[in-house]
């Protein structure tokens, strides 16, 4: 359940970059004010969605989770945490 939920994130903030570049380039070019003022906050909603993917990755990896295969290809379970 939890790698999903880190993929989800990793979606929604690619779909928050993709707002980004569009909002900061066509607001200014339209002279649209509204749409300049929609990057900040996307800003920092695509910040706490890659913290929440990085979040479940280190959650994998700590778990031991070899169902992830980013995990199962760069861990084993004789690793210490740190």
């Amino acid at each position: 359940m939890l790698p999903e939920i880190g993929h989800f994130a990793l979606i929604l903030a690619l779909l928050l970059a993709a707002a980004q570049a569009f909002f900061g380039i066509a607001g200014p070019a339209l002279a649209r004010d509204r749409w300049l003022a929609a990057v900040g906050p996307a800003v920092t909603a695509q910040f706490v969605m890659l913290t929440a993917s990085m979040g479940t990755l280190i959650a994998a990896f700590i778990g031991n989770d070899f169902s992830v295969a980013y995990v199962a290809q760069n861990s084993n379970s004789a690793l210490p945490v740190v």
